[in-house]
Parts: structure tokens; C-alpha cells; sequence
């Protein structure tokens, strides 16, 4: 990428660690819940490969789409690691965001 320009990214990211047990689940890795890097690691990544400053566009909470669009998922994912909802809510997030290349 030339200096200056810009790429969007859309991706899981963690904005605290998860429980034990759903590190892991293997459903929640496959849904790309467990395999997911702390935010302040993820944008450090980006840092270190010559990205700017992030401007994130969208930051939602994955969890709470889950239950809200797949209920029965997101209770399946409760029973199988024995953890409380409270030990996840607004930990896992959905952002998009728009990074430009360093100069």
C-alpha cells in the first residue's frame, strides 16, 4: 500500500479476557469468538506494521447480537462452559474501523 492510503477492516476483537472455559470451546473458536486478540494488542499489530492511527467506524457488542439473533446459540454456549452470561457481556466486540498507511 502506497503512504497515505487506507484500508477498512472489519473484525472480532476482545476488550477483556474470556473465561477458560471459552477459550476453549471449540465452537466458540470456529465462530471466531476464543481465537479473538485483545483490542490494545490488535491495534498495537497494526502499529508495528506500518499502519496510522485507527478510526474505528463501528463497534458493536458480538455477544448481545448473538442473543439477540440466535438465542438458542447463545444459551448452547452458556451451558457447554459452565461460565455466567456477566462473565462476557461487552467483552467480545464486533468493530470495523479505517486505518491509513504511515508515511
Amino acid at each position: 500500500m502506497k503512504p497515505g492510503g487506507r484500508l477498512v477492516i472489519s473484525d472480532v476483537v476482545l476488550d477483556g479476557r474470556l473465561p477458560e472455559a471459552v477459550e476453549r470451546d471449540v465452537y466458540a473458536y470456529v465462530g471466531g469468538v476464543s481465537g479473538a486478540t485483545l483490542r490494545e494488542d490488535y491495534f498495537g499489530q497494526l502499529s508495528a506494521a506500518g499502519l496510522g492511527p485507527a478510526e474505528v467506524l463501528s463497534d458493536v457488542d458480538y455477544l448481545a447480537g448473538l442473543v439477540a439473533s440466535a438465542p438458542a446459540e447463545a444459551a448452547a454456549l452458556v451451558d457447554r462452559t459452565g461460565v455466567r452470561w456477566e462473565d462476557l457481556v461487552g467483552k467480545v466486540r464486533s468493530i470495523t474501523f479505517r486505518a491509513p498507511k504511515a508515511s
